[in-house]
Order: C-alpha cells, then sequence, then structure tokens
C-alpha cells in the first residue's frame, strides 16, 4: 500500500550467517572440542529450514518481502472490514507487542485502524493479543482520542477497560474528554468523567474540557446534572435518622485542590445556574466551609479591626494621644491585611487578570494605609485610604452570609447598570463635544474644556433639566423676555435667536438621554427580584469557594515545602458518608428530593423493562406450544 512502511524482513542468509556467527561466539567462549564451523553450516541451513518448513512461528524467515507485506495487508483488511474471527487466527503468527507488526505512514497501528472503522470486535482481539492502548500516531492521538472523537461508545468502554489514559494530549492537548466534548457526543463524555477524566485539564487554546462540556455538547449543562444527581445516595433505616453517602469523585479530582473544580464553574460558569446551585455542590461547600470556617473568621474579624483603627485614627485628632495608638495600630494590622493576598501569588488555577486583580484590590488599600500613616498627618491621603479600604469590605463579607447575599445582588445590579450605561456614556461624550464646539467660552467655566463641558452635560442629564436657557438659546438674556411680553414672547424670541445646530442637537440629546435612562431602568425591571436573589445566591457561594479555594492552596504549599502527602490524596474519593446532623434541614430535603426525581425518571424505564420481558416471556410461550402442536401432528399423521 501507498500509506504503508517500507518493512525490512532480514533475508533467510542472513539470518543463518547470524546464526553462524552466534554458534562461533559460544564455542569460542566454552572452549570446547575443536570443530570446523564450516562443516556445521549444511546442518544449520537443515535445521533452519526443517524449523520453517514444520511451524509458522518464524514465518518471515521463509516468506519473501512481498509475501510478509501482503500478510500485513490482510491484517489491515480484516480491522477495516471488521472480521474479527479471520484477525484473531493471522494473530497467532505474531507474538508479541501486536502494535510493533504493522504501522501506517501517519503511524497508525492496528489499533488504531480498527478503532477507526468502529470495529469492537477487532478492538477486543487486538487488546486480548497483547495491543497496548496507549500507543500513538504522529498526531499524538492513542486509540482513545479517536473512538472519543467518533464518538464510538464500544471502542470507549473497551479501551478505558483495559486502562487506556484517560489524561493524555493530543497535538493540540486535547484530551479525550476535549475530543468527546468537540463532537458533542452525549453518551460519551458522561461516560468519561464518570469513569475520572480530568474537567480541568486546558488545550493549547485555553479551554477546559468543562468549559467544552458546557458549552460544546446539547444539553451539556443537563449532562453535568444528571452526574451530579446519580452522586448521591440517600439511606433511612429504621432505627436511625437518614443518612447521605455523597461521591465527591468528580467534583473532587485526586491530585488536585478540593475546590479547583467548584472554583472554576463559578469563575466562569455563572450562567450554568443549574449546577452552581445544584445540593451536591451546595454540601460539599458547606462541609468544607465548616471546617475552614474559623479561619474565614480570623480573616474578617482582623480585617475588621484594621477599618477601626484606621476610622480612628482618620477622626482623631492628630495631636491626641489616640491618633499615635491608633496610628501604630492602623500601621502593624495593614501588613497583616497585606499577607492575606498571599494565596494569590501561588501557582494555581487563578488567571493571570485575576490574579494581579484580586492583588491589586486587596493590596492598594492597606498599602495607603501604611503610607498614610508613616508621613505626617495628610487630610488627602487619609480620606483616600479610608475610603478605599471600606469599599474593600465586600471581599471580606462572605463570612456572614446576610451581608454576602446583599453584597451579590448589589454586584448583580452594578454591572447591569454599567453594561446599559455603556449607551448613556456615548451619548454623553458625543453631546459634551458637541456642546463645546457650539457654545464655546473662555469666560464661562461649564464649556471652556471638554472635561468641563462632559461634566456640565452630565449634571444637566441626571438633574433631568435642559442646557439652560443662557446656552441653549446662544447667550441672549431671555430670561427678561417673559416679563415684558409675557411667555410666548420669551419662547419666540428664543427660537429666533437659537442656531439650527443648537436646535437639533437639544432636542436629540432630549431623546436619546431619555432613551438611555428608561433602557437601564427597563433592563433592571425585567430582571426581577427572582433573579436577583439567585444572583446573591450564586455570588454568596462563589465568595465561599473562592476562600476555600484559596486556603487550600496555603495547606498544599505548605505541605509540599514539607514534602508531606497532599490532603486530596489522603482523604477518600470513594463515597463519604454525611450524618443528617451535619447540614441543614433545608439542604437535607434538596439532596431527598434529587434522589426522589432520579427514582421517578428510572421508574417508567424499569416498568418498560418489566413489560418487555414479560411479552418476551409469553413469546417463548406461545412458540413452545406451536412446537408441541407441530411434534403431536406429526405423530397423528405417522400414525394413520
Amino acid at each position: 500500500m501507498e500509506n504503508m512502511k517500507e518493512t525490512t524482513v532480514p533475508s533467510f542468509k542472513e539470518i543463518e550467517q547470524c546464526l553462524i556467527e552466534e554458534i562461533k561466539k559460544r564455542r569460542k567462549n566454552a572452549s570446547t572440542r575443536n570443530v570446523d564451523i564450516k562443516s556445521e553450516e549444511p546442518s544449520v541451513s537443515r535445521i533452519l529450514k526443517n524449523t520453517a518448513a514444520t511451524t509458522n512461528v518464524v514465518v518471515s524467515i521463509t516468506q519473501n518481502n512481498s509475501d510478509y507485506s501482503d500478510d500485513l495487508n490482510s491484517l489491515r483488511t480484516y480491522c477495516v472490514t471488521g472480521n474479527a474471527l479471520e484477525l484473531e487466527k493471522h494473530l497467532i503468527h505474531y507474538p508479541g507487542d501486536v502494535n510493533a507488526i504493522f504501522r501506517e505512514s501517519d503511524d497508525n497501528t492496528l489499533l488504531h485502524i480498527a478503532v477507526k472503522s468502529g470495529s469492537v470486535e477487532c478492538v477486543k482481539v487486538l487488546l486480548s493479543r497483547g495491543a497496548k492502548p496507549d500507543v500513538t500516531n504522529k498526531d499524538k492521538n492513542t486509540p482513545l482520542h479517536l473512538a472519543a472523537q467518533l464518538g464510538c461508545m464500544g471502542s470507549i468502554k473497551v479501551l478505558v477497560e483495559n486502562k487506556s489514559d484517560l489524561s493524555i494530549g493530543d497535538e493540540s492537548e486535547n484530551t479525550p474528554l476535549h475530543l468527546a466534548a468537540m463532537s458533542g457526543s452525549a453518551d460519551s463524555v458522561k461516560y468519561l468523567i464518570e469513569n475520572g477524566a480530568d474537567l480541568l485539564v486546558e488545550n493549547k487554546d485555553k479551554h477546559t474540557a468543562l468549559y467544552l462540556v458546557l458549552n460544546n455538547v446539547p444539553k451539556g449543562e443537563d449532562i453535568l446534572t444528571e452526574i451530579l444527581n446519580e452522586s448521591i445516595v440517600v439511606t433511612k433505616p429504621s432505627s436511625e435518622k437518614e443518612k447521605f453517602y455523597v461521591s465527591l469523585k468528580v467534583l473532587c479530582p485526586k491530585t488536585k485542590n478540593r475546590m479547583a473544580v467548584a472554583n472554576r464553574l463559578y469563575s466562569h460558569h455563572r450562567y450554568n445556574k443549574r449546577v452552581l446551585l445544584h445540593p451536591l455542590l451546595k454540601t460539599l461547600i458547606h462541609v468544607e466551609w465548616k471546617k475552614s470556617k474559623y479561619v474565614v473568621w480570623y480573616r474578617f474579624t482582623s480585617y475588621l479591626l484594621y477599618l477601626l483603627m484606621l476610622t480612628l485614627f482618620v477622626t482623631s485628632s492628630p495631636e491626641s494621644v489616640l491618633s499615635m495608638v491608633t496610628r501604630v495600630s492602623a500601621g502593624l494590622l495593614s501588613v497583616h491585611v497585606i499577607i492575606f493576598c498571599f494565596p494569590y501569588l501561588l501557582p494555581g488555577q487563578f488567571s493571570t487578570f485575576r490574579r494581579i486583580s484580586k492583588t491589586l484590590l486587596t493590596v492598594i488599600p492597606p498599602t495607603l494605609t501604611i503610607v498614610t500613616v508613616c508621613i505626617p498627618y495628610n487630610a488627602e491621603w487619609c480620606g483616600v485610604s479610608f475610603l478605599l479600604s471600606w469599599f474593600s469590605v465586600p471581599f471580606y463579607s462572605s463570612a456572614i452570609s446576610l451581608i454576602s447575599y446583599q453584597t451579590g445582588m448589589f454586584v448583580f445590579v452594578t454591572k447591569e447598570m454599567l453594561k446599559h450605561s455603556l449607551v448613556l456614556l456615548f451619548v454623553l461624550v458625543g453631546f459634551s463635544v458637541t456642546f463645546l464646539v457650539l457654545y464655546y467660552d473662555d469666560s464661562d467655566e461649564s464649556f471652556n474644556n471638554f472635561w468641563h463641558a462632559f461634566l456640565y452635560t452630565t449634571l444637566v442629564l441626571l438633574q433631568g433639566d435642559s442646557l439652560g436657557d443662557y446656552k441653549t438659546f446662544g447667550g441672549n438674556n431671555t430670561e427678561n423676555a417673559e416679563g415684558k411680553d409675557g411667555y410666548v414672547s420669551y419662547v419666540t424670541e428664543a427660537l429666533s435667536n437659537m442656531r439650527f445646530a443648537s436646535i437639533i442637537t437639544s432636542v436629540l440629546f432630549v431623546l436619546l438621554a431619555i432613551i438611555a435612562l428608561l433602557n437601564m431602568l427597563v433592563a433592571l425591571a425585567v430582571r426581577g427580584g427572582e433573579e436577583l436573589t439567585e444572583y446573591g445566591q450564586i455570588y454568596h457561594l462563589w465568595s465561599q469557594v473562592q476562600l476555600l479555594y484559596e486556603w487550600h492552596e496555603v495547606k498544599r504549599f505548605y505541605r509540599r515545602i514539607r514534602g508531606a502527602q497532599p490532603d486530596e490524596q489522603i482523604s477518600a474519593q470513594g463515597y463519604v458518608t454525611i450524618s443528617a446532623t451535619a447540614i441543614p434541614a433545608s439542604m437535607r430535603y434538596e439532596l431527598s428530593v434529587v434522589v426522589n426525581r432520579r427514582n421517578e425518571n428510572k421508574g417508567p424505564k424499569l416498568t418498560t423493562i418489566a413489560l418487555e420481558a414479560a411479552v418476551n416471556e409469553n413469546i417463548s410461550a406461545l412458540l413452545r406450544e406451536i412446537q408441541d402442536l407441530r411434534e403431536s401432528l406429526k405423530k397423528a399423521l405417522k400414525s394413520e
């Protein structure tokens, strides 16, 4: 074939010569009787020929290169056509690694070919004959990569059962789970995840398998939700309270931070509400939070103490004793607060942008405070450090659920306002420049530069007023017109002295400003209170997950320093028992509801299976009766 590598088969003479040389070495090393080696050459040849004639083990000795290639072509044909029986017969002649006997030009082995053809039986035969499941081709694709790409569930199951590596990446660093998600095969994705495929591995495009599952696979969120549902078991013995068994294999993979998957979900998939509010995820967060709550509360209390000292320092007299005490205390606590950003410097799951932003948001306020307490009292430095420090309270308020919920709702509204304010910003900038050109006046601070024009236009818009009679009407003293000839004369004079561009600009400004404001109000009204509440809950869980992830990163860092085993490898990866008293009643109810719904969904399927079994049994009984009737008819005919 054109795509087959040239296979160099040693000739019979070459093999014979090698054997003669080997005999020479052995005779020399053993120092045995002096025998002429040439006299033994015919016997060696005879032995080799007889062996080749009586056995098929050394087929390549007696066959020429053409016959050998034809035989390999036959093996390839059997894999392509799915002829597992003939493949198994011919593989008897090739002991050892089956992958080594045949390679195409792109380094595809017989196992690759069998997977591409969709022949599960051929895949089983090759694996049973010693084919290694993790062999790669030129594109670094293993057979499992190809099976996942094609969505062939049969081949995927056989390869996974034969210990095929789920974490190997191809040329683009795609794992089998990446390729299964790209192909949109829901069954393949679910099977790979349930068997331990890593959701957080990134390919060259920096896309995790989790991202592709939720964005590429049809109903990917439903698949992940179903997997989480099946990870919950509820038992209720008669003598005890109900117990919950939850599998954390998907949410807490080995060798990774226990909160890594949860952190990725809340950080990058905030709109997949069904997954983010899943009872299993909430249970994991609650259990881990109980273990680490004292550390989190210490962090929050330290920051409150820092705020108290800073507030007393800013509000007290610079010459008082209280100012000196609070100056030193605020400085020391500022250093203590800066230490809280240490987790962002550790190598982990944080992106560069998030690492920098979180570090700046947590470091800048206490750093400004340190500068403030180290220099003589300065009102401006005190004001800026005080304001930013109080603005940073939401970053530390996750310990209190009520504050965290309200903070989440506030963040949600702020984001929506900012998104819809972009249109208003364009309107303000455009009109500010227009008004600056139309009404430029060195003597008037409102329109002598762009910044003043922008501020003046914004204030007018927020007040719901017009630009004012003075500028709108070209600077004429129209305020006296109403007193002379009444309001009609005032309007007439104003319009007659108003330039055409000013009229168009003023009308457009009013219309677009109204539209922009209404757009913002409508956007917030459409959201409704229920969505705000959901976002507040998600934000609260996300805040907890971030703190837990950071705390686990610190623990993992110190374990690596001591050379100890990571905590994630010590903990059990199977089902974890959770007593009823370990979680709130509301969470127990949610877990029970998930299990009940899952059982209800399985009910119709079990009923269908039972019906099919009953129908098959009835058909078998009818067939037996028909057979009995035939036998009785035959006997009756014979007797006649």
